[in-house]
């Protein structure tokens, strides 16, 4: 039997919990235990809200990755309240405050 050991995983949330695993990227797993993909850019990672979570990579930098391991919306926000809520992510953007922005990065209020 393989098994695989992590040293560290959350909570599933949207049925995709993130695990980490020594030496290995940030990775997704399904409630079987199934490798779904490795987010290798990701420092942090979030639960998913409306298929979507928010992650920060090494610079800090936040984005959102959808359940398929596609970003999204690349690292370009320096804080964000981690849950895409109808459609929408409150976010601190590098060059003004808070603001809302689209689950593809648009922002449509600028703080």
């Amino acid at each position: 039997m393989n098994k695989t050991f992590y040293s560290d995983a959350t909570i599933f949330h949207e049925g995709i919990a993130w695990v980490a695993r020594p030496g290995k990227p940030i990775a997704a797993i399904d409630k079987k235990g199934k490798l779904l993909f490795e987010l290798k850019q990701a420092d942090i990672a979030c639960a998913f809200h409306e298929g979507l979570a928010a992650f920060a990579n090494a610079d800090g930098l936040w984005g959102l990755v959808d359940k398929k391991g596609v970003v999204v919306v690349e690292p370009c926000w320096q804080d964000v309240v981690p849950m895409v809520v109808n459609g929408l992510i409150a976010a601190e953007g590098l060059d003004f405050g808070w603001g809302l922005a689209t689950k593809s990065g648009d922002w449509i209020v600028q703080g």
